[in-house]
């Protein structure tokens, strides 16, 4: 697998370290997911709130399920992460992260980005702008605070290593 092929939504709650890892965080938002949209026969995208106050809350119910006790965080390394939603959505499309200056993101076939966290990346990343498939006038990002996890940050010192020098010896999951 690896982070070329890792869904956004993994990179942004957890990080990688393991194929194994990331598979098991993709089952466990895709779980949530399912539950956060109920009997799917009656579900009918006109009847999700898409306000920002729902997005927001439904952006910490996933996060906050698929990064459960086994999760380990850097109690000094704090970071929001954005999820895009299009209305009708009861889960983002896509995820990121921002610490520090910088805003990290992955898609579909691409390795782990860095970008400046300006006003304008912030609202619509590289990655969405530069994919046909996000249309900035139907989707919003909402965005959460939170912990970075030591998976995060193992995978940005692998990466980008001048900016995360650090302890390189921290543990993983």
């Amino acid at each position: 697998m690896g982070v070329r092929d890792c869904a956004c939504y993994v990179i942004a709650i957890d990080g990688f370290i393991s194929d194994a890892r990331a598979k098991a965080i993709q089952q466990r938002f895709e779980a949530k997911a399912l539950m956060m949209m109920g009997d799917l026969a009656s579900f009918r995208a006109e009847s999700v709130d898409n306000s920002t106050v729902s997005r927001e809350g439904r952006l910490k119910v996933i996060v906050t399920a698929v990064r459960d006790k086994d999760t380990k965080v850097v109690d000094d390394y704090n970071i929001e992460i954005y999820g895009v939603f299009r209305d009708g959505q009861v889960t983002p499309e896509h995820m990121y992260f921002r610490y520090g200056e910088y805003l990290y993101e992955t898609g579909p076939n691409d390795p782990l980005a860095d970008a400046p966290a300006s006003k304008s990346n912030l609202e619509f990343t590289p990655f969405e702008r530069n994919s046909s498939s996000f249309d900035k006038s139907k989707c919003r990002a909402v965005k959460m605070d939170a912990k970075m996890s030591c998976n995060q940050l193992a995978l940005l010192r692998e990466t980008f290593p001048d900016r995360f020098p650090g302890d390189r010896k921290r543990k993983r999951d």
